[in-house]
Protein backbone atom coordinates (compact mmCIF):
# COMPACT_ATOMS: atom_id res chain seq x y z
CA UNK A 1 0.00 0.00 0.00
CA UNK A 2 1.49 3.27 -1.20
CA UNK A 3 0.65 6.82 1.12
CA UNK A 4 -1.55 9.40 -0.42
CA UNK A 5 -0.20 12.83 -1.04
CA UNK A 6 -2.89 13.78 1.11
CA UNK A 7 -1.08 11.96 4.13
CA UNK A 8 2.28 12.73 3.13
CA UNK A 9 1.41 16.68 3.72
CA UNK A 10 -1.02 15.49 6.88
CA UNK A 11 2.41 14.03 8.46
CA UNK A 12 4.82 16.86 7.83
CA UNK A 13 2.48 18.79 9.35
CA UNK A 14 2.03 16.83 12.60
CA UNK A 15 6.02 16.31 12.68
CA UNK A 16 6.24 19.90 12.43
CA UNK A 17 3.56 20.46 15.02
CA UNK A 18 5.35 17.62 17.33
CA UNK A 19 8.90 19.21 17.11
CA UNK A 20 7.45 23.17 17.24
CA UNK A 21 5.09 21.83 20.82
CA UNK A 22 7.35 18.81 22.15
CA UNK A 23 4.24 16.62 22.18
CA UNK A 24 4.36 12.93 22.13
CA UNK A 25 3.14 10.91 19.63
CA UNK A 26 1.19 8.79 21.19
CA UNK A 27 -0.31 12.10 22.76
CA UNK A 28 -1.54 13.90 19.97
CA UNK A 29 -3.21 10.89 18.66
CA UNK A 30 -4.97 10.03 21.39
CA UNK A 31 -6.02 13.48 22.48
CA UNK A 32 -6.82 14.51 18.46
CA UNK A 33 -8.69 11.17 17.69
CA UNK A 34 -9.01 8.96 20.43
CA UNK A 35 -6.32 6.78 18.19
CA UNK A 36 -2.63 6.88 19.84
CA UNK A 37 -1.55 4.97 16.78
CA UNK A 38 -2.57 7.26 14.18
CA UNK A 39 0.59 8.96 13.71
CA UNK A 40 2.97 5.78 13.86
CA UNK A 41 0.60 4.66 11.48
CA UNK A 42 1.03 7.69 9.09
CA UNK A 43 4.96 7.30 9.59
CA UNK A 44 4.89 3.63 8.33
CA UNK A 45 3.05 4.58 5.19
CA UNK A 46 -0.71 4.43 5.90
CA UNK A 47 -3.14 6.70 5.56
CA UNK A 48 -5.94 7.56 7.43
CA UNK A 49 -10.04 8.71 6.67
CA UNK A 50 -10.31 12.58 5.70
CA UNK A 51 -12.49 12.87 9.37
CA UNK A 52 -9.14 12.04 11.29
CA UNK A 53 -6.72 14.34 9.42
CA UNK A 54 -9.61 17.09 9.97
CA UNK A 55 -9.35 16.53 13.80
CA UNK A 56 -5.71 16.17 13.52
CA UNK A 57 -5.29 19.71 12.26
CA UNK A 58 -8.46 20.91 14.28
CA UNK A 59 -6.52 19.94 17.18
CA UNK A 60 -3.02 21.31 16.38
CA UNK A 61 -5.48 24.62 15.30
CA UNK A 62 -6.58 24.86 18.63
CA UNK A 63 -3.02 24.23 20.40
CA UNK A 64 -1.49 26.47 18.44
CA UNK A 65 -3.84 29.43 19.38
CA UNK A 66 -3.66 28.70 23.18
CA UNK A 67 -0.16 29.20 23.60
CA UNK A 68 -0.69 32.48 21.40
CA UNK A 69 -3.27 33.61 23.65
CA UNK A 70 -1.64 32.42 26.69
CA UNK A 71 1.71 34.00 25.26
CA UNK A 72 0.23 37.34 24.51
CA UNK A 73 -1.19 37.48 27.97
CA UNK A 74 2.05 36.89 30.05
CA UNK A 75 3.29 40.68 31.56
CA UNK A 76 6.22 41.75 29.65
CA UNK A 77 9.30 41.74 31.91
CA UNK A 78 11.23 44.79 30.16
CA UNK A 79 14.51 45.72 32.20
CA UNK A 80 14.71 42.81 34.08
Amino acid sequence: MSQSAFAAELLIEIEAFLKETGMGVYYIGWAASNNPHVVERLRNGGDVESRTAERLRAFMERRRSLVERETAQKPSHAGS
